[in-house]
């Protein structure tokens, strides 16, 4: 493994004893740093990616970290043996590394994550397919603006990063245990809309999710790597979810076999569950022969068929976790026990009953064990620690105007040095009181308003780190102390994982932050305390780092897939979906479909759940119409009773504006909710068109619960 040195930008190749090591994860850009680059720094300095790699090492040798890994200049690309190597172990050097440093070139920190109107969901690192492995193999991430300024970590934005990559939580959280709960489709539909710049990567960068080694042939063709990648996670897997695949609509009419050509064919599969193909015992395993692959499938006829004759339902043994139905696939015999895929575009959806019967086969087959992965970079157990926690406090420059140092109470006398800022924690009290608060430190706001100072104490925990922000008097800091009060999780593991604690200080209307920063020794962390003042609006405003007080971000539970264009009755014309109100984060396009969640009602003045609602707009080129379409559940019967609503409007007026007639001025119309609606309009050229709406559930795979069907007739 090839380093590069943080303070003289040199490289260095270590082969058995690696060194601690920060690692880059970053988007590529103009003129990158080449390896041949690096070997003459005056030439290297004249490429604009040079600027990239001396910030990155700075930005790492200020937590003491004297190497760093960036892939732009530490693989001799030339060598294509090194290339295929680094390819291969790309995903154990993130895993490896002690923190990884995430580079969003155009992202602010100065914007809040979640904030729909916020860069950070856009940024191009995030759909990009080689960060996808970046950002789950590290168990520590930071994400870092486009001046070097820390917007969050990967635990703190955990929810706001799980709704940008449909990454549930847990795994971004403890990705090493639990990513291998998730189903194989599960995992394929996290990297559908990312991008490589080669079509081979896009199966290449898929490797260490799955834990396959394969050589990288480039020139092969991206759907060939993808087949071969397939092809290698099924020979150490028999999860049926890897065939859970959708074709595009354009290819519906095509004969396929039961392996996707791309990642995005997953792009409906993030519900799909591992098989449970324990069930077939002996066969469950399958084979490829030179005819195809081989497996054992429950086949039951369907009532839909071709004009060579009749479709089979084969059945893949996974469930939906939305709904617990069971996905098949529809398979056409064409000759001798030979089939194809047909319908490619559709995944049937089947009663949550077993819809099939086993029948008795006899057939011995030996399961080859899966070799787990395992990281060089262990954690630290409790009993292993042999010296003293250190923590080094620093006010970052907006606290040093607003906050004062009152005093701390510690166990030891020498646990805390006013001068340097550092608090010890004996090896023997760490091991000895689990939990219990061995050294507080209290601070106060500088009072500059009649509401008086704010009083709060950052306690810090006996194993490894704990930071908690509290908002105390001045007589109950040394309450917190004699108590041993402290923060409660629910695991100990929470403990090392949290790198964040912020609180509200209610007379000055601030908010205190504390993060902790790892450098090259485990038992030392560099804690940054920060204070925020809001703007006039109320909101965060701060020139170095967000505040992050927004409530955590949920997924959906219910939600539309609503056609993003109409074709007009003649013509080649059509209507086009501009927007949808209120704007939607967890929208997203889906080859002619847009899929519309339904918003929780708390985020607008409400009371009533029956105005949980979306507003369409469609527009017709440059005509002097809009049509509107409204969508919403009406929880006050069932909670998945859908209704829509439809008009015209001359001109475009605002969605919002819409919206807050539809609540606030016609609430008689939700009284009587139905699945479908209907209006007309008559043209200036004298032609009258009748537009309807019709809300229905999902009878196949897709993304939301419901789907919106628009149909344009003319009068």
């Amino acid at each position: 493994m090839r380093l590069l040195n943080t303070r003289t930008l040199r490289t260095a190749e270590f082969y058995a004893e690696i060194p601690p090591y920060a690692i880059l994860s970053h988007t590529w850009g103009k003129e990158e740093v080449t390896f041949q680059d690096i070997q003459n720094l005056e030439a290297a300095k004249q490429k604009a990616g040079y600027a990239k790699i001396e910030k990155a090492c700075a930005h790492a040798l200020n937590y003491n970290f004297s190497w760093i890994w960036i892939d732009s200049c530490c693989i001799n690309k030339e060598s294509s043996a090194e290339l295929s190597e680094a390819i291969n172990s790309m995903y154990q050097y993130y895993e490896d590394s002690e923190v990884c440093y995430a580079y969003l070139c155009d992202a602010s920190a100065g914007e809040d994550p979640r904030d729909i109107k916020s860069t950070f969901k856009d940024c191009k690192w995030f759909k990009r397919g080689w960060t996808l492995q970046e950002l789950l193999a590290p168990r520590y991430l930071v994400f870092l603006d486009k001046d070097w300024i820390e917007i969050g970590t990967k635990w703190s934005l955990r929810d706001v990063v799980s709704v940008i990559t449909a990454i549930p939580v847990p795994v971004l959280v403890d990705g090493d245990k639990n990513i291998d709960k998730y189903s194989i489709a599960q995992r394929m539909s996290w990297a559908a809309y990312r991008k490589t710049t080669r079509p081979e990567d896009r199966a290449y960068c898929l490797m260490g999710v799955f834990g396959v080694n394969m050589p990288p042939i480039y020139g092969e063709g991206g759907k060939k790597a993808f087949v071969r990648l397939q092809q290698e996670i099924i020979k150490i897997s028999d999860d049926r979810s890897i065939f859970a695949w959708l074709a595009s609509p354009e290819d519906s009419d095509e004969a396929r076999g039961l392996l996707a050509r791309s990642p995005y064919e997953f792009r409906m599969s993030g519900e799909v569950q591992s098989s449970d193909s324990e069930v077939l015992e002996k066969e469950s395993s399958y084979s490829f022969g030179n005819n195809g692959l081989r497996l054992h499938v429950p086949l039951t006829p369907s009532n839909k068929r071709t004009k060579d004759g009749p479709l089979y339902l084969a059945s893949l043994l996974c469930r939906s976790a939305r709904d617990g139905s069971y996905l098949s696939v529809y398979l056409k015999e064409i000759r001798g026990g030979r089939y194809i895929r047909c319908r490619p575009d559709e995944i049937a959806l089947t009663s949550s009953s077993r819809p099939y019967s086993l029948r008795d086969m006899h057939e011995v087959v030996v399961k080859e064990p899966r070799l787990l992965r395992r990281s060089r970079r262990r954690q630290l157990k409790e009993s292993e620690v042999t010296g003293d926690l250190v923590f080094q406090l620093r006010l970052l420059p907006n606290a040093q105007n607003y906050l004062s140092f009152l005093h701390c109470q510690a166990r030891s006398c020498d646990s805390f040095n006013p001068a340097t800022q550092r608090a010890t924690i004996s090896s023997a009290e760490i091991r000895g009181r689990v939990g219990g608060v061995q050294t507080s430190l209290s601070y106060k706001t500088n009072a500059q308003e009649d509401s008086g100072a704010d009083f709060f104490s950052i306690m810090l925990a006996g194993n490894h780190f704990e930071v908690t922000v509290r908002d105390l008097g001045p007589n109950a800091l040394n309450d917190v102390y004699r108590r041993g009060d402290t923060q409660k999780h629910k695991s100990e593991n929470d403990w090392h994982r949290m790198d964040r604690s912020i609180a509200s200080l209610p007379k000055c209307r601030g908010v205190v932050s504390v993060a902790s920063q790892l450098t090259n020794n485990r038992l030392e962390r560099i804690l940054e305390i920060d204070f925020l003042k809001p703007n006039d609006t109320g909101s965060i405003s701060h020139p170095h780092r967000p505040v992050f007080l927004t409530r955590p971000l949920r997924p959906p539970e219910l939600g539309f897939m609503v056609p993003s264009t109409i074709r007009m009755p003649y013509g080649s014309d059509s209507i086009s979906l501009k927007n949808v109100f209120s704007s939607d984060f967890y929208g997203k396009e889906c080859g002619g479909y847009t899929h519309v969640s339904m918003p929780d009602n708390s985020a607008f003045d409400v009371d009533d759940r029956s105005h949980t609602l979306r507003v369409l707009t469609y527009t017709y080129g440059s005509a002097s119409w809009t049509v509107y379409v409204l969508l919403g559940f009406h929880h006050g019967i069932s909670s998945s009773e859908a209704w829509t609503s439809i008009f015209f409007l001359p001109g475009i007026a605002e969605a919002e504006q819409v919206w807050k007639t539809y609540v606030f001025e016609d609430r008689a119309r939700l009284g009587n909710p139905r699945n479908w609606a209907e209006a007309s309009i008559d043209l200036e050229s004298g032609s009258e068109f009748r537009i309807i709406a019709r809300t229905e559930e999902r009878s196949t795979l897709q993304l939301g619960s419901h789907l919106l069907r628009l149909e344009i007739l003319e009068l």
